[in-house]
């Protein structure tokens, strides 16, 4: 599964309330195993198919709200988790095309390297998601070589190590075998998508499922839901028509999409 922000910005598609997450996070207590996605990844590329009450629980972007919220309450149930960093702008208050709605920013809105570091010491790996976030299908092959090779090398000399990979935007168009290779070649473990689902012994693990956790998923029912495999209809007929209604309101007169 994967997170974005954890916050209370109620207009946020991509957020979720730190009430909601610790709801989320003590569900997962109750009746789900949750392991390291390195862990996870070892145990598909040994053919072994994985436990229906294993999960790994990541997050994309490096946002600061996730060393405020959600770590505090990570340590609390003790888990492991995997969050994804844009190495070009850990420390700085860059904000993402897809965040431009948003409030007036605060100071490091990203998560700056002693966040990370303190984390790091603490069970909570870090993946490279490229230096600055380009979907890499988009960009010249040299381009996205540089983008990957570069984040995987600066967490590898801030970190002493680099667990995984996210490819931005992660959806099916935006990952092929060459850009499969090349992350393969940084010495990672896995690489992860966007694209939902869950994993089996026949995975790809350099191209794992993930399922995506967003505000229509913010009630305990609904994560409930999406952790038994996000196979309800009506669940499904909700989440969109909610994306649906937050779209049109956030995006009216601006235009652009997240990636």
């Amino acid at each position: 599964m994967t997170y974005h922000r954890i916050n209370d910005d109620s207009n946020d598609f991509l957020s979720i309330s730190p009430h909601a997450f610790e709801r989320h996070m003590a569900y997962l207590s109750r009746r789900y195993t949750v392991v390291p996605l390195e862990r996870m990844a070892a145990s598909l590329a040994d053919g072994a198919s994985p436990e229906t009450d294993t999960v790994a629980i990541t997050f994309d972007d490096g946002y600061r709200d996730n060393y405020l919220y959600a770590f505090p309450v990570l340590r609390k149930y003790g888990f492991p988790a995997t969050i994804f960093l844009v190495t070009s702008f850990v420390g700085t208050s860059h904000v993402f095309e897809w965040d431009r709605h948003q409030r007036a920013q605060q100071d490091k809105y990203l998560m700056g390297w002693d966040e990370v570091e303190e984390m790091a010491r603490t069970g909570i790996s870090f993946g490279a998601h490229t230096q600055t976030h380009p979907v890499l299908t988009a960009i010249s092959l040299e381009k996205a070589r540089e983008e990957i090779t570069g984040s995987a090398y600066v967490l590898k000399k801030r970190l002493g190590r680099v667990t995984a990979f996210a490819y931005p935007r992660g959806e099916r168009r935006d990952v092929n075998h060459t850009l499969k290779q090349m992350v393969r070649e940084t010495g990672v473990a896995c690489a992860v998508t966007t694209v939902s689902g869950t994993n089996t012994r026949h995975s790809d693990i350099f191209g794992l499922k993930r399922w995506a956790v967003e505000k229509p998923d913010a009630s305990l029912w609904a994560f409930r839901m999406l952790m038994a495999g996000g196979s309800s209809l009506f669940h499904q007929l909700t989440r969109h028509s909610r994306f649906a209604q937050w779209w049109r309101k956030k995006t009216k007169n601006k235009g652009g999409k997240r990636v």
